[in-house]
């Protein structure tokens, strides 16, 4: 392409060139082309874009009289940034055509000039169509609630649809409350005399009809949403609609702000209940713990303490018979004895819990001065098991008498010491100081 400042503009393909000449006349340039022009002819100049249709498009050009030409594929135009054809001033559009399946229609208007409109219903026919609306045509655009129905511009009328109605304000006197209802619709478009029907009522937004009959009929079923909708399948039907059924999705209680007030001052007081009635069960758990705990620790110390104390006082006793008469000696044989046996018995303790087994036995049988006599048993097998039997003087067995010795021959008299019998001399005993 050419610069600004030469005198030749040069334009490749696919491209164009608006000129404005310094006469204020306009040249289009659409390449290949090379064009000369003299000094100070050229003012400015400002490439174009090409608007081209297809299949699903149409050009619509508005001139500046207000007349619209509608192009259908194939058509192109060469404008600039603003849309306009710097050839003719015509505004060029490109717009969607409007594609039908063969199971939808649209409604279309046609201006027969004096200020009428010709109304036509377009069905997709068989294998659906493309609608390009003439100049003094237009379809229709049905912009109803964005909740339900929104901006459309055609019907099904094969195809089940579904729609949400949003029914407040139901009352229930049985009941004495006032609910809000959320209602799920299956319907379908009744076809060609649908349309028509609705289009007569003025083709507006059905839903507030809708909702109206609805609540007629929640009243009437006490809410239960069980059925007959008859108010809302007449209302239906009066605007093109046949209703295949209707579901009760939701059912909310309305309740004014004071009401809510005192519900939530119920929630927070039933939850601190809850957690309060949680942790005294807590508590509980935990006390019965420890009490179990604590009575298994004083089960095993019961346990320790008697089988100390049977040891014990079976070593006492045996120690005790075996220090006879002479009660020193009995007392220090009974005070080795006692240690021995609590070393014993907390060896056995430690022990006596593992594996293993033993047995033993300890007799002591005294004369019959010490008047007693002591049987002593232990045994150990996963455990401890002590016994001791103290029999008195009168249970015990006394052995016979020994007879007693013959007496010796007396000395004869003065024997050793001038004869005769006389009494041996006493022992001498060193006296004590």
């Amino acid at each position: 392409m050419a610069t600004p400042s030469s005198r030749t503009v040069e334009v490749n393909v696919n491209e164009a060139v608006c000129i404005y000449k310094a006469d204020s006349q306009i040249e289009v340039i659409v390449g290949y082309e090379s064009r000369t022009f003299g000094d100070g002819e050229i003012r400015r100049r400002e490439s174009l874009t090409r608007l081209k249709t297809t299949a699903y498009t149409y050009l619509l050009r508005t001139k500046p009289s207000g007349e619209r030409v509608v192009l259908r594929d194939p058509a192109s135009a060469w404008v600039l940034s603003n849309g306009v054809d710097p050839s003719n001033g015509d505004t060029v559009e490109v717009k969607p055509a409007y594609v039908l399946a063969g199971s939808e229609l649209l409604v279309r208007y046609t201006d027969a000039g004096e200020g009428k409109l010709e109304r036509e219903i377009v069905t997709g026919g068989e294998g659906g169509r493309i609608v390009c609306p003439e100049a003094n045509q237009s379809i229709r655009k049905f912009d109803w609630d964005p909740a339900s129905f929104g901006t459309f511009w055609s019907f099904n009328y094969v195809r089940v649809q579904t729609l949400e109605l949003i029914v407040p304000d139901v009352f229930l006197l049985d009941e004495g409350i006032k609910c809000t209802y959320r209602l799920g619709l299956s319907y379908k478009w009744n076809g060609v005399h649908g349309i028509k029907q609705l289009l007569s009522q003025g083709g507006n937004d059905p839903t507030p009809l809708l909702v109206a009959a609805a609540r007629i009929d929640l009243t009437a079923q006490k809410g239960d949403g069980t059925g007959p909708w008859k108010e809302l399948s007449r209302v239906a039907g009066w605007s093109g609609m046949e209703l295949e059924s209707c579901l009760v999705l939701a059912c909310d209680e309305d309740v004014t702000p004071e009401e809510q007030i005192g519900r939530d001052y119920v929630k927070a007081i039933l939850e601190q209940k809850a957690a309060v009635q949680k942790r005294l069960f807590e508590a509980e758990v935990d006390i019965t713990i420890l009490s179990k705990r604590s009575e298994q620790w004083a089960a095993n110390y019961e346990r320790v303490a008697k089988v100390k104390t049977d040891y014990m006082m079976a070593m006492n006793v045996v120690a005790k018979g075996a220090g006879g008469r002479d009660r020193g000696y009995s007392r220090v044989v009974a005070c080795c004895c006692c240690s021995v046996a609590s070393k014993v018995s907390a060896s056995i303790w430690g022990q006596g819990e593992g594996g293993g087994g033993g047995g033993g036995s300890l007799n002591q049988l005294v004369d019959d001065s010490a008047k007693v006599g002591v049987s002593g048993s232990a045994s150990a097998e996963n455990g401890v098991d002590t016994s001791v039997k103290i029999k008195w003087a009168d249970e015990i067995e006394k052995p016979p008498a020994p007879s007693p010795a013959p007496c010796p021959a007396p000395a004869p008299y003065g024997g050793g010491y001038g004869g005769g019998y006389e009494p041996a001399p006493a022992p001498y005993v060193p006296k004590v100081r």
